[in-house]
């Protein structure tokens, strides 16, 4: 440590310490002078003969400067070098230094972000113990939500967890200030604080006994009270149900739960009491605005494995299940995974191909790097081949260039690192909602050592392929050639081939990944609805304990359909009061098609006829129900059920549905008509077998969602259509209002983000490929300048040169490409789960990338042989 410190300290002064070695040899030669003169030599001959007894004064001195530095004399010396030779072509460092600091940046921002969201921790105590539990519907493959009951059962039952949480997102009205807004609010139990490790900013959190109270994001505090702290104690309305507000979370909190919908403003107490396991819980005023299912969060017990406790939940479901048969867990079973996995767990694919098709940007960027270097270090073959030739090491030599190389990645590095923080802002202003916890990405200390990684890597691959294609030069031919110190050296004709093969094939693959996402965008947008953007969304949730019956549910959505149709501008409003999945039976026999088990299940979607004419569903077959038969409330529905075309193709097998009865368990009708299959929520799921029916045979009307149509653009008459709604009663929130098209474009939010970054990791692909090969294939021609003139010269026709050119690039173009279309077949499974109605391996796909990608690198050769071929002919001789 000693030796280091000293070697450190003499490199921080290194002018004092060579002033004194000047010094002391000096001193040296002065009294070997005068020991001389003593003797009688002469002072002339005495000064001669002691320069001479000292030797190489400077190499001396560097002797001296070894002994005392170490392996960093040499260090030194390369470092001041390399910045010399970089001084002397500031166009090679500013394009070498560009081209880095788009790959380290494109990488590091892409790096924050599956860092972000796969790899660092969840934002609470053992996050690995935290494990997800729910219901499992193996009919339609997807979780579902636990009555409360189920949950008591389970955290009483269930030894493996240390302790188990339930809660539940839902939309409310928010009153406070005398201001009524929706708000998204979480119901859960005390234990919510202890699993999260959650502290209050102010006031205190709700505990085991606290019922009727509120505990405020920081974010709806700021918002709603202005950060007033005089809030604590005062009382807000939740859903008409008065709480009292007794703490706000700190600005930092972060729910890391599931959760549907977006930020959460106010956190409330689940209630403890609960109806029968299995089933959802009775409404109760008393109770607050709560939800009838819950979501469950457990955390395991330290030492107990994921599997022992599925194993010890699944015998407590077993034992509720006997003890209470409930037709509603028909089908279903017990899910129990990490936490982590449920959060993330289907983005992980796509997060990973997403970095490594920017893997792939960094490589192209690389290799074109590589191109210009190695074209640099050809021009400096002379002077390398005469520093071997007096002594330097062939190891020296490769350290001199990594050196320089080091040092343009060094600045490409910083660069790229603004470039990274520049860019993941870009991505959360974007796509804010488009994947969970990516808010949270930051370019931290792991981001910056991945960059330095990633940097230190790239500068071996560019920097050290030129350096041994150069070293295998033989000295007698280069030194020979001097006069001629442009040309190509022998060696470097296969390491420029295998780089313009590798970027041209790394760019087919994304070029194809990109053609797939962006033909399944394609194949979303079959079946929408038409004229999405003139048509409105929004929603009304009820409130209050004035509509706690059907009857004011009723009289609300009556003069809610009367208003809004009544509005100018409005072609037709209707509601959609929600959807169910249920078995069904075709004139009182079960369809041959079933979805699992022996029943058929189709989606039963209770809607005013006024919806359906909104959406634009043309009818295929039959008749439009009768006025007023889609608000009937009997359950005898005559001639007033609507099907889609998929209800028919799948049930009905080919047959005429018009007049065939229709059964479920909770409604009953004749199919009046057939109608188009249209997406009105999710963009990336197929349409299913839906029953239209009666709106009146809802559940409840308490939530529904309004459809309007507009004549003209939706931005002018959503006003107006607020207004009226408003004025049915002013004390109900409304809903933010969106076109179709946006509710649309939102259901797919991580696929839009994944062919943005896929489409731009896969443009800036190709653009850095054509540019590398172009300049790759300029360079080569123009090293040929005196083979072409003498070609010329001796009678070649320019055609025939342009084609001889073209010819031997195209063949290098075509290998390339041609490898990255059997990589991209090869790894063409992994896209399974990111496209949509479109086959992995689409032929249409990678011919057509292979044909464009072959055409641009035949006009890029073209171009760089035309130029060639005007060259004349004595001016290249002479060169």
């Amino acid at each position: 440590m000693r030796t280091w410190l000293r070697r450190l300290a003499y490199l921080l002064f290194d002018r004092h310490r060579d002033a004194e070695l000047r010094e002391e040899i000096e001193l040296h030669r002065s009294l070997r002078q005068a020991h001389l003169e003593r003797d009688g030599v002469p002072s002339s001959d005495a000064e001669d003969e002691s320069r001479h007894a000292l030797g190489n004064v400077l190499l001396a001195r560097e002797e001296a400067r070894e002994v005392w530095l170490g392996p960093w004399s040499s260090w030194s010396q390369d470092l001041c070098f390399g910045l010399r030779m970089v001084r002397r072509s500031p166009g090679v460092a500013a394009i070498v230094t560009l081209t880095m600091a788009l790959g380290i940046g494109m990488n590091a921002a892409m790096f924050g972000v599956f860092n972000a969201v796969l790899l660092r921790p969840l934002p609470v105590p053992d996050a690995e113990r935290l494990v997800w539990v729910a219901n499992h519907d193996q009919r339609f493959n997807q979780d579902t939500f636990v009555s409360r009951a189920n949950f008591l059962i389970w955290r009483e039952q269930a030894t493996s967890f240390e302790r188990m949480v339930a809660y539940m997102e839902f939309a409310a009205a928010m009153v406070a200030a005398g201001e009524s807004r929706e708000e998204q609010v979480t119901a859960a139990t005390s234990d919510v604080w202890n699993l999260t490790g959650a502290r209050p900013l102010l006031g205190r959190l709700f505990g085991p006994d606290d019922e009727h109270v509120a505990v405020l994001s920081h974010a709806a505090f700021e918002r709603r009270f202005r950060g007033d702290p005089a809030v604590i104690g005062t009382s807000v309305a939740l859903n008409g149900f008065p709480m009292t507000v007794i703490g706000v979370l700190g600005r930092d909190f972060r729910f890391p739960m599931p959760a549907a919908g977006g930020d959460v403003a106010a956190y409330m107490p689940l209630s403890k009491a609960a109806g029968r396991p299995g089933l959802p819980d009775p409404p109760d005023p008393a109770r607050g605005p709560l939800p009838p299912w819950v979501t469950v969060v457990g955390k395991l017990r330290a030492e107990v494995s994921i599997d022992r406790a599925r194993a010890d939940l699944e015998r407590v479901y077993a034992d509720v299940a006997r003890e209470h048969p409930v037709a509603l867990r028909e089908g279903r079973a017990l899910r129990v995974v990490p936490l982590r996995e449920k959060l993330v767990g289907r983005l992980q694919i796509a997060l990973t191909v997403l970095l490594a098709a920017v893997g792939c940007v960094l490589m192209i960027a690389t290799t074109n790097i590589a191109h210009l270097m190695l074209a640099r270090a050809v021009s400096r073959q002379t002077e390398i081949a005469i520093r071997i030739s007096v002594g330097a090491s062939r190891g020296r030599i490769i350290r001199q260039l990594l050196t320089e190389s080091l040092l343009l990645a060094a600045a490409g590095c910083g660069a790229g690192l603004a470039l990274a923080t520049w860019g993941l802002d870009a991505i959360i202003t974007l796509w804010p909602d488009a994947i969970p916890r990516l808010k949270d990405a930051t370019v931290d200390s792991v981001v910056l050592l991945f960059a330095a990684v990633t940097a230190l890597a790239s500068t071996l691959l560019f920097g050290l392929g030129p350096a041994l294609s150069l070293l295998r030069t033989d000295l007698n031919t280069t030194l020979k050639r001097q006069e001629r110190s442009g040309s190509a050296t022998p060696g470097t004709r296969p390491v420029r081939v295998l780089l313009i093969g590798f970027e041209l094939g790394l760019a087919t693959v994304l070029l194809i990944a990109a053609g797939l996402m962006l033909k399944s965008f394609w194949a979303m947008g079959v079946g929408t609805v038409p004229d999405g953007d003139r048509i409105l969304v929004t929603r009304v949730a009820l409130s209050g304990s004035r509509y706690a019956s059907r009857a004011p549910q009723e009289a609300y959505v009556q003069e809610l359909l009367q208003r809004v149709d009544g509005t100018p501008g409005v072609s037709s409003a209707g509601i959609d009061a929600g959807a169910f999945n249920v078995p069904v039976k075709v004139d009182g026999r079960t369809p041959p098609v079933a979805s699992g088990g022996d029943e058929a299940f189709v989606t039963f979607r209770p809607v005013s006829l006024g919806f359906v004419r909104a959406m634009g569903a043309p009818l295929l077959r039959g008749h439009w129900p009768a006025p007023g038969r889609m608000e009937s409330d009997a359950l005898e529905s005559t001639d007033a059920l609507l099907v889609n075309q998929r209800f028919v193709d799948l049930l009905m097998q080919g047959r005429d549905p018009i007049g065939h009865h229709i059964s479920g368990p909770f409604v009953s009708g004749t199919v009046a008509g057939v109608i188009a299959d249209f997406k009105d929520s999710q963009l990336d799921a197929e349409p299913s077998p839906q029953v239209y029916v009666p709106f009146k045979r809802a559940m409840t009307l308490r939530s529904v969602r309004v459809a309007i149509r507009t004549d003209g653009s939706p931005s002018a008459v959503a006003p107006a259509v607020r207004d009226a709604m408003s004025q049915i009663d002013p004390t109900q929130p409304i809903a933010d209002m969106a076109t179709m098209d946006q509710v649309l474009e939102a259901s797919i939010a991580n696929r839009r983000f994944s062919l943005a970054m896929l489409g731009i990791f896969a443009g800036v692909a190709l653009f850095l490929s054509l540019m590398g090969t172009y300049g790759v294939i300029a360079h080569s021609v123009a090293e040929r300048t005196r083979e072409i003139g003498i070609r010329i010269a001796l009678g070649a026709r320019p055609s025939g040169v342009v084609r001889m050119i073209v010819g031997g690039e195209m063949r290098i173009a075509v290998g390339g490409i041609a490898a990255g279309v059997l990589l991209a077949f090869g790894i063409a499974p992994v896209m399974t789960t990111l496209v949509y109605g479109v086959a992995p391996r689409d032929t249409g796909i990678f011919l057509g990338v292979a044909g464009a990608l072959a055409s641009v690198a035949l006009l890029t050769a073209w171009a760089a042989a035309a130029r060639a071929a005007r060259v004349d002919p004595i001016a290249a001789l002479q060169h």
